[in-house]
C-alpha cells in the first residue's frame, strides 16, 4: 500500500480486521471454544484483505485474472501432491508401525520425496515454474540434467 501511496487505507484495512476479530472473538470462543478464536482472526485478517485488494485494484487497476489462474493452478497442483502423498503414506502405515522412530522417519522422507516429486513435475510439465521464477530455472534444470 505504500507503494501506491494509499497507507490510509492500510491503517483503515487493520482497524476493521480488529475490530472483526474483537466483535467475534467471544460469540465464536463460546461456539467453538479454540477453534472459534482461531476462526475470529482468519476472519478479521480476510476482510483486512479483502480491503486491500479492493483499494490495490481502483488505485492501480491491477487485473487480478491471472493472479486468480496462477493460484488454482497452484491449489490444484498442491491437491495433486496430497493426494499422492497420502496414498503413499497409506501404503507404508499397513506395512510399516509409525510409533517406531525409524519406520516413522521413512515413512517421512518417503511422503516427502513423493509429494515433492509431484510437486516438481506439475509445476515443471506446466512451466509455471519458469513464469514464476524465470530463467533461474533452467540453469537449475540442466544442473539437474531434467528434460521436462
Amino acid at each position: 500500500m505504500q507503494g501506491i501511496n494509499e497507507q490510509r487505507y492500510t491503517v483503515l484495512s487493520l482497524l476493521v480486521g480488529l475490530l472483526i476479530k474483537l466483535s467475534l472473538n467471544i460469540p465464536l470462543i463460546r461456539v467453538m471454544e479454540t477453534q472459534g478464536a482461531i476462526l475470529a482472526t482468519i476472519l478479521g485478517y480476510v476482510a483486512a484483505i479483502i480491503i486491500n485488494l479492493i483499494v490495490i485494484k481502483k488505485s492501480t487497476g491491477f487485473s487480478y485474472k491471472v493472479v486468480w489462474r496462477r493460484s488454482l493452478l497452484i491449489c490444484l497442483f498442491t491437491f495433486a501432491m496430497f493426494l499422492g502423498a497420502f496414498g503413499i503414506y497409506e501404503v507404508l502405515a499397513l506395512f510399516l508401525n509409525p510409533e517406531s522412530i525409524i519406520e516413522s522417519i521413512l515413512m517421512i522422507i518417503s511422503t516427502a520425496v513423493i509429494g515433492i516429486v509431484i510437486y516438481g513435475y506439475l509445476g515443471l510439465k506446466s512451466k509455471l515454474v519458469n513464469v514464476l521464477f524465470g530463467s533461474r530455472v533452467d540453469k537449475v534444470k540442466q544442473k539437474l540434467h531434467l528434460k521436462i
